[in-house]
């Protein structure tokens, strides 16, 4: 979030440039309303945690990880014990016992194991405090799609989305799109959540969609009354 939200949108920047063949005029017109009331609604009503303002690449890879299929107040105080104690993956590794007591209250096993093959991954391979902004996350065991996108466009603001099942619901219905099997694979949602990201702060379009998808959009009993785009929206 190196970027004021109150910064000129640049639609022509050639950094993360991702073409859209599938959606037409109207439809980028429309997630460009939707764009602006997500940072407008990011600015007002963002939840604050740490991970979001932290500049260790490592300790945001730990949150990524921690955040997987847990709620973020159940990770917050994992995290905060954890990058009070660790700097780098070599220290969380050293003092493993500790750390699998640390991460028991998270729950979901398989992913405090995979935790592990993280750790070992980068004290064997990625020994430095800083990543180079070239460096592929996807490479790393544990990073897939979804926290590739959060990493790059918050660690180097990369215009690469972070889709999920939440960002999956907001645009199947601001589109009127019906959900149904594994969208965050549909071209249709991937041209969507490419756009919106298309701009000069895309860390904080992905970390709005969040917030929206938690705050306002819920999966149950969405707070239509209230959303800032219920007009353009076409979920009924």
């Amino acid at each position: 979030m190196r970027r004021s939200l109150h910064s000129g949108e640049n639609e022509g920047g050639s950094r993360g440039r991702h073409s859209s063949p599938i959606l037409s005029a109207a439809d980028k017109h429309r997630l460009a309303i939707l764009r602006r009331a997500l940072l407008q609604f990011f600015e007002e009503h963002h939840r604050s945690y740490p991970w979001r303002r932290t500049k260790n690449w490592f300790h945001l890879l730990m949150a990524e990880m921690m955040l997987r299929r847990t709620r973020a107040d159940q990770v917050l105080p994992v995290y905060k014990e954890f990058t009070d104690r660790y700097r780098t993956a070599a220290d969380a590794l050293a003092d493993g016992a500790t750390v699998r007591e640390m991460l028991r209250p998270l729950g979901l096993g398989w992913r405090n194991e995979a935790i592990f093959d993280t750790l070992a991954y980068l004290r064997d391979n990625m020994a430095v405090r800083r990543l180079p902004p070239e460096a592929d996350m996807i490479a790393i065991p544990g990073v897939g799609e979804y926290s590739n996108g959060m990493l790059r466009s918050i660690l180097f603001a990369d215009r690469v989305a972070a889709i999920d099942t939440n960002v999956v619901r907001i645009l199947c219905r601001f589109d009127g799109l019906p959900e149904k099997g594994e969208m965050r694979r549909s071209p249709l949602i991937k041209e969507r959540a490419a756009y919106l990201v298309d701009t000069e702060h895309p860390a904080q379009v992905n970390l709005s969609l969040i917030d929206f998808g938690a705050l306002v959009c819920t999966a149950r009993s969405p707070d239509c009354e209230h959303c800032p785009v219920r007009r353009p929206c076409r979920y009924s």
